[in-house]
């Protein structure tokens, strides 16, 4: 959740090379910076560059549409798991 209320925030986001974080930035147009996990050296790069272009990141970011993310959709998509699940024998 912290990612995305970043990105709700269009905040410059740093993560990590994990999957999940990876495909959510696929989702939102790869506009995250992304260090690798267990890697001091790639963290500090990350932070010291958004930090001498924090006004020029800022300006340019564009994390796309967050419509999935809306209480309704989530449920929905829950709810539809669940049916499946207790519909199968």
């Amino acid at each position: 959740m912290p990612v995305i209320e970043a990105v709700s925030q269009n905040s410059p986001i740093i993560i990590s090379n994990i999957p999940t974080n990876i495909d959510l930035n696929k989702r939102h147009n790869n506009q995250m910076f992304t260090f690798e996990l267990y890697n001091e050296e790639s963290l500090i790069n990350k932070l010291s560059y958004i930090d001498k272009h924090f006004e020029e990141i800022k300006t340019n970011i564009n994390y796309g549409d967050f419509k999935i993310y809306h209480y309704k959709n989530i449920a929905r998509k829950h709810f539809e798991i669940y049916k499946s699940i207790l519909s199968v024998k």
